[in-house]
């Protein structure tokens, strides 16, 4: 390769950084969502919205290697990411699990959403029993309320879509801090792996229909200011530009 070409090849490279990822022989279009605000030590992170196809909507794009190799496969499309039917006992395995402080997680889930339809015993993500108590999840509406697992649950107003966050105790609702401090009056959260579409409890449980967009998970407990700017910038996730100039590194 000539110098002049080298240096073309460069530029492209740079301009596009933002915009790529390599995979399966294809390019996927991304913003770093996950690291806004200067959000740091994200352990996955993962968009089935806007993806290639099903396959990629499985990456860790955190760069981490924590690609969802395990579950019972949702539904997927472009414009929606992955849809899980409770009826169908869908879920997906992150492979991940957070660290502890105490009988709390340390760390930080966010996920976005829409269509939630489940109204009962349903978990979007996490792990753990669905009452709560020694459980690290979140359900969005149970019996007309949100609920939020640290150890022990805390309680806010029912939503069918946006974006939640558990960043060690404290609880957020799209972007904005909703319980301040989950109390300190439950069990051990377990070292189990979280789940997506459903809950960890030893294996599958209390399975969700729901529509996932975008998911992340940390291994600090983020601050109010990053979990903000996550969260509006997952909220605002676009799909790739038509005409945008695609380069893979390395090809």
């Amino acid at each position: 390769m000539t110098n002049k070409r080298q240096r073309i090849r460069n530029v492209l490279l740079t301009v596009v950084a933002a915009v790529c990822w390599p995979g399966d022989g294809a390019a996927q279009f991304f913003s770093k969502w996950w690291e806004a605000g200067g959000a740091g030590n994200c352990v996955a992170a993962y968009q089935p919205l806007f993806a290639a196809d099903y396959a990629s909507s499985l990456r860790d794009l955190s760069g981490n290697g924590n690609h969802i190799t395990n579950g019972a496969a949702p539904s997927w499309s472009f414009s929606n990411g992955w849809e899980f039917v409770a009826a169908n006992s869908t879920w997906l395995d992150t492979g991940v699990i957070l660290p502890r402080s105490g009988k709390f997680v340390s760390g930080t889930l966010i996920v976005q959403f829409t269509n939630h339809t489940s109204t009962a015993e349903n978990i979007l993500c996490g792990l753990g029993p669905n009452h709560g108590f020694a459980a690290f999840m979140i359900m969005p509406n149970r019996y007309s309320s949100l609920r939020y697992a640290n150890s022990q649950l805390a309680t806010s107003t029912p939503v069918s879509h946006g974006n939640l966050a558990i960043s060690y105790r404290t609880t957020y609702k799209n972007g904005i801090e909703d319980v301040s401090q989950i109390p300190d009056t439950g069990g051990t959260v377990p070292g189990n792996r979280i789940y997506i579409g459903a809950s960890n409890n030893s294996g599958p449980a209390y399975y969700c229909t729901s529509k996932v967009r975008a998911f992340a998970l940390y291994d600090v407990a983020l601050t109010s200011n990053q979990v903000y700017a996550v969260s509006r910038a997952m909220t605002n996730i676009k799909p790739i530009p038509a005409g945008t100039i695609i380069v893979i590194p390395g090809k």
